[in-house]
């Protein structure tokens, strides 16, 4: 992929790995003379995550990676040009007052149901894939996957479990969401 964009990257670890499997796969799969750099966005609202994510990439020395400190997606014009998008929402229920600000318990409130900012998100994603695009999203089993993948797939992507797993006390899920046609973006796998 030419394009990868993670909405609220926090410490930046999603996508200092994505971009680790991406150029581990490139990197044994093509010759060097074939071998391109994806462009990393990672995005927050929180300017402490923005700082550490731009840290840690810039440690792994991931030249084509730019920190951006914006609220979901509003400060991106790429509509329809990102291969990836990688999510893990704030998804923990709660009462909505836990939702203010840029304090640390933004990075796991969700509100009511935990989907206050899944159900606001799911559009504007969508709306970044290119054709054959890919939109992995993390939640909990009371954020109704069902029904979030019910959503995506009026909005014209396919929709599948990539993975479920129980951690503590979370059920945890990792939608995967592809637009159709154009060549896809397969190559991102969870492990």
């Amino acid at each position: 992929p030419s394009l990868c964009i993670e909405i609220g990257c926090g410490s930046g670890a999603v996508s200092a790995g994505l971009l680790e499997v991406l150029l581990g796969r490139a990197s044994s799969e093509l010759p060097a003379d074939e071998f391109f750099v994806p462009l990393i966005l990672a995005i927050d609202k929180n300017p402490s995550a923005v700082a550490s994510a731009a840290g840690l990439l810039r440690a792994r020395e991931a030249n084509r990676a730019d920190c951006i400190r914006a609220s979901l997606t509003g400060a991106l014009r790429v509509r329809g040009t990102a291969e990836v998008v990688v999510c893990n929402p704030p998804y923990v229920p709660g009462e909505k007052e836990e939702m203010d600000g840029c304090g640390i318990s933004v990075s796991w409130a969700g509100g009511d149901r935990g989907r206050e900012v899944i159900d606001v998100l799911l559009p504007k994603a969508a709306e970044l894939l290119a054709p054959g695009g890919l939109f992995y999203l993390v939640c909990l089993a009371e954020n109704e996957p069902e029904e979030i993948m019910e959503v995506m797939r009026g909005l014209g992507l396919k929709a599948s479990v990539a993975k479920r797993e129980t951690r503590g006390m979370e059920d945890l899920f990792i939608l995967r969401f592809q637009r159709p046609g154009g060549p896809a973006a397969a190559a991102v796998r969870i492990p």
